[in-house]
């Protein structure tokens, strides 16, 4: 609100000074962009965009103008000026140029924009092309730059490579931050001459521009010409015959690089040559029938030349054939080699195992044996006619060993485990051939087989399971060999079953024992293997443990006993249980000793004496008191009948001759009685105390000098030391039962003392 009314007052000032003419005022009305000599023109012409600022002024005073002009938001330049035009050139106008062009003017803080101008400049100038060399060499690498000059990228440069068999090599290189990109070609095999050119697209402008350079030619020369490969004799090519194969180039003047002659057949090379020719002979099999490449190479270039040769065959490869590939020591082995289309009586066949054995079959190429486990391995045969030896496939040949009995071990070092333990079962036959199949048993189970190629032992992992009774473990090896299978020793293992949950029970169960009585505990397992540990212990007030007693039983509980305890064994007990695979710990319990029934007894009887004592003195002293108050009361009713017969002259007429003090004119008597007193009725009624004053009158009266005030003082007297007495007796009546108690404690604990 404050800001408010500051701008108000503001506005309110600032028009008063221009009525009154104090400030030199004046407002924008536009500001125009315009461009010569057109907004669309061809690449090359030159430019002038011109921004021009229309203003009003009260008064004419100069005023500095800020000219921004910007390119699609982005500011390209800008002048201040006190004049009201402002001109950006552009000499000469690219395609890189076009776009929408803006102009802003800042006077004196007042700003102002032009509307948008679309400038438009089309034909873009041809980019130029230069090559590192014109004459190049086949595989030589020849190095392109495009350029177009005076534009900004960025561009697109499609490079094209032309040689003499108008096959087309293009390439796209983009240019981001440049008006120019280089790349190379390569000259290859059989280029007589390439032509090179380059086509530019800018990618700027709302409608892209593209031009092309003008072509390049590049002359080639030929370093070597193309191998030329020939073969003698030339058709066909039979068996045993000699084969030659020729390969040669022709080198240029101009090369000093060597070149390489390879002569290849598939993947391998044959021969190698850097001397312009190679010459191959062999004396020619079918397995020399194949595609044959001659290829001569530079560090830059390389040319081939590739031939297949097809020879015709002599004679078949023989075939060699077993009975069996797969025989028990002991039986025979028989091969028979042979030659389809051959007559196998003219022919000389010979056997080989494994490169290192020969020997010449039978006629018609029988050969037979009795196996043993050495005659394993690869067998070929082979026959030679006219020069030529063929072999044949080879035949893999198993002669198996029987196995020996298997030895059965294991990796612990005693034959015991815990349930749930793992170990590890090892089954091995000394002799045999290879593969060798364990099959491990523990009773009539069968836990697992296993295959052992090698000379390795058998290992079967195996988790003890629970001590039931399934027999000793086993193992029976096997391989191919006709023979049964061999079973190996007997292994026993023992499985131990640990204990658990380890609980000790009290007797009595609250664990509360009677001075001098016996205190039984019992320690139990839930489960274990035999024997067991059992061992009990007691903590004393000083907190140390003591070993009570340790027996080792085949049970799963144990006792012990003590028929005499005493205070001094009072504390905490607990037990232990073990055996071959661990140790389990009972909670402990707190025993007390507390005092014996007979004890109690005698305790309880003389407190029921005292307390019978107590009450019949009480209950003697109650009648007691009671009778004397009884005489008391007669001998006041006597004194009074005495008083009142003297002093009946001294009466008036209307007063009470029978008056006694401390009865009122009804002849009831006032006199108080103690507190235990009002217990019995003491009142008597007017006849009674009237009959007894006639009977006194009758009688012999006392002296006349008594006096009844005496009396009564006398009579006060007494009863406050009946009251301090029967306190006092109430008092000790107390005091003797607490010494009797204590006394009974001092007992108790003098009996409870001793140790053991």
């Amino acid at each position: 609100m404050l800001l408010c009314w500051t701008l108000m007052l503001h506005l309110v000032l600032h028009y008063s000074e221009v009525v009154n003419g104090n400030d030199k005022v004046f407002t924008i009305n536009s500001v125009k962009l315009n461009v010569s000599p057109s907004s669309e023109l061809m690449n090359g012409v030159p430019i002038n965009l011109t921004c021009t600022v229309d203003i009003i002024q009260t008064e004419p005073f100069p005023i500095l103008h800020h000219f921004s002009f910007l390119k699609e938001d982005s500011l390209i330049y800008n002048v201040s000026s006190k004049q009201k035009t402002a001109v950006y050139a552009i000499h000469p106008a690219r395609v890189s140029h076009s776009g929408d062009y803006l102009c802003k003017v800042n006077s004196s803080g007042k700003e102002r924009s032009s509307q948008e101008l679309a400038l438009r400049v089309t034909g873009l100038a041809k980019p130029n092309i230069t090559l590192s060399k014109y004459e190049a060499s086949e595989g030589d690498f020849i190095e392109v730059l495009c350029e177009v000059p005076d534009e900004k990228p960025p561009f697109e440069f499609t490079f094209i490579k032309t040689n003499n068999h108008q096959n087309r090599q293009q390439l796209v290189r983009k240019a981001l931050h440049h008006n120019y990109v280089r790349t190379k070609f390569q000259v290859a095999e059989g280029d007589v001459f390439v032509h090179f050119e380059c086509a530019a697209k800018i990618q700027s402008v709302v409608h892209p521009e593209t031009s092309s350079s003008v072509r390049k030619i590049v002359t080639v020369t030929v370093p070597f010409s193309n191998p030329a490969i020939t073969v003698w004799p030339m058709g066909n090519i039979t068996e045993g015959k000699n084969m030659t194969i020729e390969c040669n180039i022709v080198t240029s003047h101009a090369t000093s690089e060597d070149v390489l002659i390879t002569m290849q057949k598939g993947k391998q090379i044959m021969e190698s040559s850097r001397r312009g020719s190679i010459v191959f002979n062999v004396i020619a099999t079918v397995a020399d029938m194949g595609n044959y490449t001659c290829k001569a190479e530079s560090n830059k270039l390389s040319k081939s030349k590739s031939l297949y040769i097809t020879v015709a065959e002599l004679f078949a490869r023989p075939q060699l054939v077993a009975s069996s590939t797969h025989i028990s020591e002991g039986n025979f082995l028989s091969l028979s080699c042979y030659i389809i289309g051959q007559n196998q009586t003219s022919l000389n066949f010979f056997l080989k195992k494994d490169n290192t054995f020969t020997k010449l079959m039978r006629p018609y190429g029988k050969y037979s044996k009795k196996a043993e486990a050495v005659d394993s391995g690869s067998y070929v045969c082979g026959v030679t006619i006219q020069n030529i030896t063929k072999i044949s496939s080879p035949v893999q040949i198993f002669v198996y060993a029987a196995v020996s009995r298997p030895v059965l071990t294991h990796d612990k070092k005693v034959s015991e485990v815990t349930v749930g333990q793992n170990f590890r079962l090892m089954c091995k036959s000394s002799s045999g051939t290879p593969p060798i199949q364990y099959a491990f048993f523990r009773g009539s189970e069968k836990l697992g087989t296993i295959n052992v190629t090698g000379n390795a032992s058998a290992v079967l992992q195996v988790v003890a399971a629970l001590s039931q009774n399934f027999g000793p473990y086993r193992c029976e090896a096997k391989n191919k060999n006709i023979a049964p299978w061999k079973m190996s020793n007997l292994l026993n293992i023992s499985v131990i079953v640990p204990v658990q949950n380890a609980s000790l029970l009290l007797i009595p169960e609250n664990g509360e024992v009677e001075d001098g009585t016996g205190l039984s505990l019992v320690c139990k397992v839930k489960n274990g293997s035999f024997p067991v540990n059992f061992t009990f212990y007691h903590k004393d007030e000083q907190k140390t443990n003591h070993v009570l007693y340790t027996t080792s039983v085949h049970a799963h509980n144990a006792n012990w006993m003590n028929s005499d305890f005493k205070k001094s064994k009072e504390g905490i007990y607990s037990c232990t249980a073990s055996n071959k695979a661990n140790l389990v710990t009972s909670r402990h319990l707190l025993v007390k000793v507390v005092l014996a029934s007979w004890k109690k007894t005698i305790i309880a009887s003389s407190v029921v004496a005292l307390a019978i004592a107590i009450s019949a003195g009480f209950i003697w002293w109650y009648l007691h008191k009671k009778k004397k108050a009884k005489e008391l009361s007669l001998e006041m009713a006597r004194t009074a009948n005495s008083s009142n017969a003297k002093m009946s002259s001294g009466l008036n007429a209307t007063e009470d001759p029978y008056y006694v003090p401390g009865h009122n004119k009804n002849g009831e008597n006032h006199i108080e009685a103690s507190t235990e007193e009002k217990k019995v009725p003491l009142t008597k009624g007017t006849d009674t105390v009237y009959s007894e004053i006639r009977g006194s009158q009758q009688e012999n009266r006392r002296p006349a000098g008594c006096n009844i005030k005496q009396r009564l003082n006398n009579h006060l007297k007494e009863r406050d030391e009946r009251t301090n007495r029967r306190s006092t007796l109430h008092m000790c009546s107390k005091i003797s039962v607490a010494l009797i108690y204590k006394h009974v404690a001092s007992f108790y604990c003098c009996k409870g003392t001793p140790s053991g």
